[in-house]
């Protein structure tokens, strides 16, 4: 092993003696100063200048004489350098006199302690010293513990808390201003937020006790309003309902209703939003809402389309320009409906007035209020409808139609027009395969395009006889069921103007003459008129 140069003193009967340990292998050289500060601890008489030559020669074969006094048994010594910050100790011990004793490792704790280090004490250390003896050799003795330092609390969030107003990028360059992305969907039951709790860490101490306290940390909690709840660690965070999630001053807050302040517009963009929507201004034209729940609007509807699974309420109404598109699974509330392209309703619709607009509803139309006015265009009931007047003065083509589920009225107008163009399409196979078996008797070779051509259209005469199949089976059972239809009404208070048609379960009429407070029903085959 290794092992640094050291000295001894000897009391001699003719004097006091320098004895030097000389060095092994990378040991280090004895150093003057650890003599001389040893010396001048002890009080032993020395000559500097022979001192210095003896240990400069290096050639320790014989001890070098001090004094010719014999001295006091000296045991070893221990020389303590203590950090100023109580960090650590390095102690460096000194050999005894040669009639001296050695220090035990209870006497070095006490020394330690004498010295108030009573803690972090590095008794490997001191224990290696106590059986190799390594004289003039800096040996830790004494660390202080240093804290662990904790960390602050931290929380992440799994929802956009920066959804901001931002125009999509189109690939061809162009900006689409209807999807901006400003709002972050939530579903019920959704992990919100996750809090990673603080961690406080843990003291230290140092080599004289004093504690060392860890780094300041930063406690946080999770901060929520309504609808939402806490697992029972309080570290994650869920939706109770279905919305939108937002984040303000820390506090996390959802809502099932997302509520614009101002209009629909390039400002807002397109909404789609998983609740009820309500939207403080106008829905401008062009711009789309979609909403699971209910859509209230307390400006005007323009030509926009607004989808809602529950109802639709406009405070004032809707002036579509022949765009506007209105569909709901619940009910349509309405002011008024002017112009639009579709009103459909699951429930019923109500409002003060239709003009040149196609309403559709599986329930009642209702169409009272100040005017009660229905006029120009088409209105769909599968129940009932009723109004204090129908059509002007100007015999503006109307046409009621009560008595069956609109969807199913419009499906069976789809399948006839399918029927139909199927039919075509197989009268034309019919005449292709004819002038086909006329070629093949006359002995016309046919290329392998033409009948590769021939071979689709079988497939796709197959094809069409199956749906017309299919189809008209469909489309008996839809007349029947609308044939079977006895209820079913239109009921006008006021006036029933000329130029209107009413429809019952297919049984129509046409109104030829103004006729006023009256009712009508299906009466068998036709379409009866009671007075209210």
């Amino acid at each position: 092993m290794d092992r640094n140069a050291y000295f001894i003193v000897n009391n001699e009967y003719d004097g006091t003696y320098l004895k030097v340990v000389d060095s092994i292998n990378r040991g280090a050289p004895l150093k003057i100063d650890d003599v001389m500060y040893y010396l001048d601890t002890k009080r032993i008489d020395y000559d500097i200048q022979s001192l210095n030559s003896y240990i400069a020669l290096g050639v320790y074969d014989r001890p070098l004489r001090l004094n010719n006094r014999r001295g006091l048994p000296q045991n070893e010594h221990l020389k303590l350098d203590i950090d100023r910050y109580g960090m650590r100790v390095v102690g460096r011990f000194y050999a005894p006199t040669n009639n001296g004793s050695e220090l035990t490792l209870e006497d070095i704790i006490e020394e330690m302690r004498r010295n108030n280090i009573v803690s972090g004490y590095v008794l490997k250390n001191i224990q290696i010293h106590v059986k190799a003896r390594l004289y003039c050799t800096d040996i830790l003795i004494a660390k202080a513990i240093k804290p662990i330092h904790g960390h602050d609390a931290s929380i992440e969030y799994f929802f956009d808390t920066h959804a901001v107003a931002k125009p999509k990028l189109n690939d061809d360059g162009t900006v689409d201003f209807h999807e901006l992305g400003n709002i972050s969907h939530v579903t019920k039951g959704e992990r919100l937020a996750h809090l990673t709790p603080v961690d406080y860490g843990k003291p230290g101490k140092d080599v004289f006790g004093k504690v060392i306290p860890a780094k300041k940390v930063v406690k946080k909690i999770l901060r929520h309003g309504r609808n939402i709840s806490l697992s029972e660690d309080k570290l994650d965070m869920f939706a109770d309902v279905s919305g939108h999630a937002t984040l303000i001053e820390g506090t996390v807050y959802v809502s099932d209703v997302y509520e614009v302040p101002n209009n629909i517009d390039a400002s807002t963009g397109d909404i789609n939003y998983n609740g009820n929507v309500t939207i403080k201004g106008n829905v401008n034209t062009g711009y789309a809402v979609r909403a699971t729940g209910d859509v209230v609007v307390e400006g005007i509807v323009e030509g926009a389309t607004i989808v809602a699974g529950g109802d639709i309420t406009l405070r004032l109404g809707v002036q579509g320009m022949f765009r506007a598109r209105l569909t709901a699974n619940g009910n349509i509330v309405s002011r008024f409906i002017e112009n639009c392209e579709l009103v459909k309703a699951d429930g019923m619709v109500s409002t003060d007035a239709i003009l040149h607009s196609e309403v559709r509803a599986k329930g009642e139309i209702i169409v009272k209020g100040k005017r009660g006015l229905i006029s120009g265009g088409k209105v769909i009931s599968g129940t009932s409808i009723f109004a204090k007047t129908v059509g002007s003065g100007m015999e503006t083509q109307t046409l009621l139609e009560v008595g069956i589920d609109p969807d199913r009225m419009e499906r069976s107008n789809i399948l006839e027009n399918e029927i139909k163009e199927r039919k075509k399409d197989v009268e034309d196979f019919n005449k292709m395969f004819e002038t086909f078996q006329r070629k093949v008797k006359a002995g016309v070779k046919m290329d392998m395009d033409k009948l590769k051509k021939i071979q689709d259209a079988k497939t796709a005469y197959a094809d069409n006889t199956e749906f017309i199949k299919e189809a008209q089976h469909e489309l008996e059972m839809i007349v029947a069921e609308i044939e079977s239809v006895k209820s079913g009404q239109i009921a006008i208070t006021g006036v029933t103007h000329s130029g209107v048609t009413i429809t019952i379960a297919r049984a129509k009429q046409r109104i030829q003459d103004d006729i006023t407070y009256t009712k009508f029903v299906k009466d068998g085959a036709d379409i009866r008129m009671l007075p209210l």
